[in-house]
């Protein structure tokens, strides 16, 4: 298969026969609903989703997957969820629970029709992580040489968004305020950080599907972009998704015990050290944690987007309503703080998706998540404990779950079949 960009020949592709472009193009749909400003931010981007996920259910009907199982279930509890909201407030918001079901089965329909999920979003990021690295060094290039290359796309950019900060093309986004940072297609840095640890993780799962120069050359495109978005929480999860690559279920029980006492007496005081030599020593780093918590503290301009002023703002929700949270629409959702009422980017997916459907909807996301992800890790406890870990840790930077990607990993499907090749070859020798 050939994608362009990617000139590397892939000597593994006779165990994915399935892939093709459709199957690319459904995973760059899903990735451009999930935060391509291009496509979300245009005042009729509710009519393509619609239409997509329209597109999505006639498939899942040709194929009879429309009443899996698993869909059922994972929709029934959250359709109970909302019912008890809409009969507890009296207020009935049909269009925003429509809207939250378009993205639950945007995520559903595209992961099981796409049969090498996994490996088809991984060559997705991988090439969408080589175009933004164009840009990025172009515009790198062009500030050095005193050209303002962000102004090439600014009627395009000024077409598709409103903001002055953001110049959306649809293949990248240009930061006008953060120039040195890589957001790619998506709304922002953090956000390309996230979808590239998630495309690591994935990297970990079908490792031993790829021979060892396909799987380096993936785990550097990924990891190089991950570093030019200077994200905050895409550099705190990198090493844990990195824990995932290393192949401990081959090691004895022995090995097994003295690796965890390195790990415990070494590896541990090592990370904390280096992290706190990283935050000492990078001031995007230093500065932005400290400037956030004196944001929260005195109670700045738009403290409440900040990362630990989401937590601080959604607390007093989820204390009132623990259980089945505050909804979706701004009127229940900020009831509490109405002043608040209509303001978006909050900073804390985590806190924001608890807020809003309460432990009943956030511990059957992450159930869901958890047992797929344990499959396709052979079963392994500690593998699917790790992953739901680097998942929570995004959770802090971004509101992913208001997307359908992250939605996804609740429905993962492993086909991957176990290797055949000979052992000098495989990725996880």
């Amino acid at each position: 298969m050939n994608l362009g960009i990617i000139s590397i020949k892939h000597s593994s592709m006779k165990e994915f026969p399935e892939t093709n472009w459709q199957d690319y193009l459904l995973v760059y749909s899903l990735l451009c609903f999930s935060g391509n400003l291009a496509i979300t931010i245009v005042s009729f981007n509710e009519l393509f989703q619609i239409a997509f996920a329209g597109y999505l259910i006639a498939k899942l009907y040709q194929n009879k997957l429309l009443l899996h199982p698993k869909l059922l279930i994972f929709s029934y509890i959250f359709l109970t969820v909302m019912v008890v909201q809409c009969v507890e407030f009296d207020f009935f918001p049909f269009i925003t629970i429509a809207g939250f079901f378009i993205r639950v089965i945007t995520a559903f329909a595209v992961v099981v029709l796409v049969k090498k999920f996994l490996y088809v979003y991984i060559r997705t990021m991988v090439v969408l992580a080589i175009i933004s690295l164009f840009f990025y060094v172009l515009q790198e290039v062009g500030t050095l040489v005193g050209y303002d290359i962000i102004a090439i796309f600014h009627p395009i950019g000024s077409y598709l968004s409103d903001s002055p900060k953001r110049v959306p093309f649809f293949l990248h986004t240009y930061l006008t305020d953060s120039s040195h940072r890589n957001s790619g297609m998506f709304w922002e840095p953090g956000a390309f950080a996230g979808y590239l640890v998630i495309g690591l993780v994935f990297l970990s799962i079908i490792k031993k599907q790829l021979v060892q120069k396909e799987y380096k050359y993936y785990l550097f495109i990924l990891s190089i972009t991950l570093f030019t978005t200077l994200s905050t929480t895409g550099y705190i999860a990198y090493p844990f998704a990195m824990i995932l690559h290393f192949n401990r279920n081959k090691l004895s029980v022995r090995a097994k015990f003295r690796n965890s006492l390195i790990v415990l007496s070494i590896v541990i005081p090592l990370l904390i050290f280096t992290s706190f030599f990283v935050y000492r020593n990078l001031p995007f780093l230093q500065g932005k944690i400290e400037a956030q918590f004196q944001k929260v503290e005195y109670k700045d301009h738009r403290w409440h987007l900040t990362r630990f002023g989401s937590i601080m703002l959604d607390w007093q929700y989820i204390q009132e309503r623990p259980l089945t949270g505050w909804g979706l629409h701004s009127l229940t959702r900020f009831a509490l703080t109405p002043s608040m009422e209509g303001l978006s980017g909050m900073g804390n997916g985590f806190s924001d998706f608890l807020a809003k459907f309460g432990l009943i909807g956030f511990t059957t996301w992450l159930f869901f998540v958890f047992s797929r992800i344990r499959q396709g890790y052979d079963r392994s406890l500690y593998r699917a404990l790790v992953f739901c870990f680097v998942i929570m840790i995004l959770l802090q930077g971004e509101a992913f779950l208001n997307y359908p990607l992250f939605l996804s990993l609740a429905f993962i499907a492993y086909t991957m079949k176990e290797n055949t090749k000979p052992a000098n070859l495989r990725a996880d020798k």
